[in-house]
């Protein structure tokens, strides 16, 4: 109980330490990432509470935190320290280049944090509070509320630089993604008279506990139904295909560390409630039903993908569209059913979110100092920021699935386990996608990275030099994470994956 606490004390703490910090702006962003890693502190805690102990129920199910749970909250608390330390040193030189000229250099109002910084750490740790909020909800409706509250928090932020392409950005966000949840709204609406059809306890009728109990009297045309809807509706929120259309443009206008959190950590967030629909609806029909959908939704993300990022010139929208690949993997993981492959799947989570956070890091360096996202602009990155420029091309060959890094532990489980259940068909289209993938990411970086310099304004090279050291600290913590994944995991996450993985196929730990 004290772990939940101070889940959602922390976040609260450092939403009102940005909105009101009197001190020099400098410190801002240093004590943001203080408080985000003694919030990781607390979900590593919690993580080995459910290990050790087992997993937490209160308000009869309501709070639900589970192996599942565990996964996403280290996720979470993971990425949300990465984005907090790139930040401090990413918000500052961004609000130094669009700062009015007329201002003057040594005003002491120049040294406190402006209304805009103060605003981006209010929304930042609120975004954060409402996906913890989905990471421990045992209930559907519950869970439905944290994500429209995502919504409405990360939409400002989407929005932040109050720019033409920024708010459009930020308006095509809140539509989509409001139609798609009010779809996952039908959904729940109809588990609910398949419970009270069942002559169920109402009052416990959207806990998802309750809901593994009463599966074999629910009505399996209705869990049919309801799993559609919830599969659109959830799925807009992870960026699935055809219903992916905000991802690119969300992803690309948002400020670097909103980028990162939408691509790591929601986008994981509202998978967790596909999944445990996908366990409900595997305890009321036969599980092909829902693994065949998972598989469809899946291959189509993943091979749609594949056009888009051989053609993206915008570095950040390259990214966002290898997101949409990512996820496809994932389902196509669960989708597979075997052990081995769910467990792909599942650890594949956890690999994406570690190295998107770096390519998106990398990506912020390069457009704050070439002044442009476009790939034609960004050429000879190596010869100007060669620290950044290194780190980025072995993220590539990491976000590729090259070894020695973790993502191709995860991506080989996967199609070990598609091949092991004779999916010949689904595992081939799938490691067709990724070859095609991997030679388009590393002819486009290798541009980046290896072309000619351009001219900067008036002709005069540009200088030379990183821009933002903690950045490049968050962007090692995360390549160092993925290699030593590769040959040691965590002893926690290690217990966690396979107990989600034990979770899902065989409904251990259920109590049915």
């Amino acid at each position: 109980m004290q772990f939940l606490t101070l889940l959602f004390t922390l976040p609260a703490v450092n939403a009102l330490l940005g909105l009101l910090w009197p001190g020099h702006r400098r410190w801002l962003g240093p004590l943001q990432t203080i408080g985000s890693a003694v919030l990781f502190a607390v979900t590593v805690g919690l993580a080995h509470h459910i290990v050790t102990v087992g997993p937490i129920s209160l308000w009869q199910g309501s709070i639900y935190v589970d192996a599942l749970s565990g996964i996403i909250l280290l996720i979470i608390g993971g990425v949300g320290t990465l984005a907090a330390l790139y930040g401090a040193g990413y918000m500052i030189a961004d609000l130094d280049a669009n700062a009015p000229t007329t201002a003057p250099a040594t005003s002491a109002e120049s040294n406190r944090p402006p209304r805009r910084l103060r605003f981006y750490y209010l929304l930042f740790n609120l975004f954060v509070l409402t996906m913890l909020a989905m990471a421990i909800s045992g209930n559907m409706g519950m869970f439905w509320m944290a994500i429209e509250g995502s919504t409405m928090f990360s939409a400002f932020l989407v929005g932040y630089y109050t720019k033409k392409a920024p708010l459009e950005a930020a308006w095509k966000y809140v539509i989509l993604c409001t139609v798609g949840i009010a779809f996952a709204l039908i959904g729940i609406v109809l588990t609910y008279y398949a419970v009270l059809k069942a002559q169920g306890n109402l009052a416990q009728g959207l806990n998802w506990l309750y809901l593994y109990k009463l599966a074999p009297k629910l009505d399996p045309h209705l869990i049919k139904v309801a799993f559609v809807f919830i599969l659109v509706g959830f799925g807009t929120k992870a960026g699935l295909a055809p219903i992916h259309n905000w991802l690119p443009d969300a992803h690309s206008e948002s400020p670097t560390p909103i980028s990162a959190m939408l691509s790591c950590v929601l986008l994981n967030c509202a998978l967790l409630g596909i999944i445990r629909y996908v366990l409900l609806t595997q305890l009321v029909i036969d599980p092909a039903f829902a693994q065949h959908l998972l598989l469809f939704f899946g291959l189509l993300s993943l091979g749609l993908a594949v056009p888009f990022i051989l053609v993206q010139q915008n570095i950040k929208r390259l990214l966002a569209y290898s997101s949409m690949e990512h996820i496809g993997l994932i389902l196509i993981g669960l989708g597979l059913g075997s052990p081995l492959a769910v467990l792909g799947g599942l650890f594949h989570m956890v690999n994406h979110a570690a190295i998107k956070a770096l390519m998106f890091f990398g990506a912020g360096n390069l457009a704050q100092r070439f002044q442009s996202k476009q790939t034609t602009h960004i050429q000879g990155a190596f010869g100007i920021m060669p620290l950044t420029s290194t780190l980025l091309l072995l993220g590539v060959l990491a976000l590729c699935g090259s070894p020695p890094f973790s993502v191709f532990l995860s991506e080989f489980y996967i199609l070990q386990g598609g091949l092991a259940n004779g999916h010949w068909i689904v595992s081939g289209l799938t490691l067709l996608f990724l070859i095609i993938i991997f030679g388009g990411f590393l002819h486009t970086y290798l541009g980046i990275v290896m072309g000619t310099a351009p001219a900067g304004h008036h002709d005069n090279p540009l200088p030379k030099g990183e821009t933002n050291p903690a950045g490049l600290l968050a962007m090692g913590c995360s390549l160092v994470l993925l290699l030593a994944m590769t040959w040691w995991l965590p002893k926690d996450l290690n217990s966690l994956l396979h107990s989600a993985t034990d979770f899902i196929v065989q409904g251990k730990g259920l109590g049915l």
